[in-house]
C-alpha cells in the first residue's frame, strides 16, 4: 500500500511539472505571437510613414473613432461651443496645413500617434486641411466616395495625384499613380486590421494623461488652440494646464 501511495504520489508530481512546462510553453508562443503582431505594426507603419511622409490616412482602433475630438463634447451645448471656436480659428487661417494650398475650404481634423510596445494609443496634434488632403486622411472615404457631397467633382486620379504631388513622389502615367495610391492604401488597411487585436489599447491625451481629464468646455478648447498651435510651433514645450473641478 505505501509502495503505491508513493507512485502515485511520483505521477502527481510529474503530471504537475508536465502542466507548468505546457503553461509555460504556452505562455512564451502567446507571449511570441503578441510580439510578432507589434513587430509587424511596427514595420508596416514605418512604411506608411516613408510612403507618405506628410499624408496619409488617419488609422482608428476600433471602438476609437474620436470624430475629429467631436466625440470628446459630453453634451449639445460643449459641441455647439466646440464648432463656433473651430469656426472663428478657421477665419484666421488662408492655406491647407498639409499641403499648403491657398484655400478657404478647410476641414479641421485631429492626429493620433501609436506606441505599439505599450499598446497606448495618444493624441498627437490638429489641422485645418483642404478637401482632398481632408478625404485622404479620413479613411473610409477612399473605399467609399459616398460619404462626400463633393466627390462628383473630385476623380479617384485627382486624389492619387494630389497624395503622391504632396508626399515628393513622382510617377509617368495615371494608371502607375492611381496603382501606387491603391497599394498604399491596403498598407494602411492591414495596420489598421492588426491592430484590432489589441484589446488592452489605452486612448490618452498628448501628455500620457487619459482624456478624462477634461472636466469642462474650456479645458476642451484649450486643448484645441494647444493642437494647432503645434503647427505653427513643432518644437512648442509649454503644456497646457487642465483645470480639475471638485
Amino acid at each position: 500500500k505505501k509502495k503505491k501511495k508513493n507512485e502515485e504520489k511520483k505521477k502527481k508530481k510529474k503530471e504537475k511539472k508536465k502542466n507548468k512546462k505546457k503553461k509555460k510553453k504556452l505562455k512564451k508562443k502567446n507571449g511570441l505571437r503578441m510580439m510578432s503582431i507589434e513587430t509587424q505594426c511596427i514595420s508596416i507603419e514605418n512604411e506608411i510613414k516613408r510612403i507618405g511622409s506628410l499624408l496619409r490616412p488617419k488609422i482608428i482602433p476600433r471602438g476609437c473613432q474620436d470624430n475629429n475630438l467631436m466625440n470628446l463634447c459630453k453634451t449639445t451645448s460643449s459641441l455647439q461651443k466646440l464648432q463656433t471656436q473651430l469656426q472663428t480659428l478657421k477665419q484666421k487661417q488662408i492655406e491647407c496645413s498639409i499641403c499648403k494650398k491657398k484655400t478657404t475650404n478647410l476641414t479641421f481634423v485631429s492626429e493620433w500617434d501609436f506606441l505599439f510596445t505599450n499598446h497606448i494609443y495618444s493624441l498627437k496634434s490638429a489641422k485645418f486641411v483642404c478637401l482632398k488632403c481632408s478625404m485622404i486622411i479620413d479613411f473610409d472615404s477612399i473605399f467609399s466616395f459616398a460619404n462626400h457631397a463633393e466627390i462628383s467633382q473630385i476623380s479617384l486620379l485627382e486624389l492619387a495625384q494630389h497624395f503622391v504631388e504632396t508626399n515628393g513622389w513622382t510617377l509617368k502615367t495615371p494608371i502607375e499613380t492611381i496603382t501606387f495610391f491603391q497599394q498604399f492604401c491596403s498598407l494602411s488597411y492591414s495596420l489598421q486590421v492588426l491592430i484590432s487585436n489589441f484589446s488592452d489599447l489605452k486612448v490618452t491625451n498628448y501628455d500620457g494623461q487619459s482624456l478624462n481629464n477634461l472636466q469642462n468646455d474650456k479645458d476642451l478648447q484649450q486643448l484645441v488652440e494647444y493642437l494647432l498651435n503645434l503647427n505653427e510651433s513643432p518644437n512648442l514645450n509649454q503644456k497646457i494646464k487642465l483645470k480639475n473641478n471638485q
